[in-house]
């Protein structure tokens, strides 16, 4: 049964789940990217800098995952105006927030 609503919701809207697991995966990566530095920080030589070690990358992507939550939230705040399904819009825009939360919760 749980199988049938998602390919229904996948078959309604595939645009905006790719668009999500997209999301997802840039997440996953910089998450991963900010481990790594993060461990790379803690083995560190005197001579060299965080910037160095990549920490001007990790600051650019976090930029970067931030303009595209905030785009993302922006389009699916457009469409739940727009249409009359709007209750999928408003759940995906609220988990995206959570995410997005939480990954830079867990990047502290």
């Amino acid at each position: 049964m749980y199988m049938k609503v998602a390919f229904q919701f996948l078959k309604k809207y595939p645009i905006s789940i790719i668009c999500y697991l997209l999301y997802t995966w840039l997440c996953y990566d910089t998450l991963i990217f900010n481990l790594a530095f993060q461990e790379r920080l803690m083995h560190r030589k005197p001579d060299e800098s965080g910037i160095m070690l990549g920490g001007e990358v990790m600051g650019y992507k976090s930029i970067f995952v931030v303009f595209i939550a905030g785009v993302f939230i922006f389009v699916c705040f457009a469409n739940a105006i727009a249409r009359k399904q709007n209750a999928f819009y408003l759940w995906l825009s609220l988990i995206i927030i959570v995410q997005t939360i939480v990954l830079f919760q867990i990047m502290k």
